[in-house]
């Protein structure tokens, strides 16, 4: 399934960037039966947010490029913004959330919790530095089951 997904995001991610966008996550899920191909993207310019007509514009360039793939397997497509409390999938991702508020969850506990919230310190090829209200924990990224983006108001930040 991978390679598929590879294979999808290789072709369609030219046309995408020309449109003014870039790629964030491409997957295929399986939900109810059905087969979803969901393509997440954001416009290059981070202040603007995605909308329906900019899903529209990429979904009708991309479903001509994916068509010529020849997919055996039927699906939907589906084409979006990753959203506000988007799930961090790459380590570039992570890379460009730092300083900004997450919430983790792990495989196995650190002292007898898997999940944290905090402010994304850092990310190195290793580990992230998290800091919760009550700590600095280093995680090592083997240990992350997901990260995401956590909206929240600067009063619930306490430094």
């Amino acid at each position: 399934m991978n390679n598929l997904v590879n294979l999808i995001r290789e072709n369609i991610n030219d046309s995408i960037n020309l449109l003014g966008y870039d790629l964030y996550h491409v997957e295929f899920v399986n939900e109810l039966g059905h087969r979803y191909l969901r393509v997440m993207i954001e416009n290059k310019d981070k202040e603007q947010k995605i909308t329906i007509k900019d899903c529209e514009i990429v979904a009708k360039t991309i479903n001509a490029l994916i068509d010529e793939l020849d997919i055996k397997d039927k699906f939907f497509l589906e084409v979006s913004s990753p959203g506000v409390n988007r799930k961090l999938y790459t380590y570039e991702h992570m890379k460009n959330s730092e300083g900004k508020y997450v919430s983790v969850k792990l495989t196995k506990s650190i002292d007898g919790s898997k999940r944290y919230n905090g402010i994304l310190k850092s990310v190195n090829n290793n580990e992230i530095t998290l800091k919760t209200k009550e700590r600095e924990l280093e995680i090592d990224l083997d240990m992350i089951k997901n990260i995401n983006l956590e909206e929240i108001s600067q009063e619930d930040i306490h430094e």
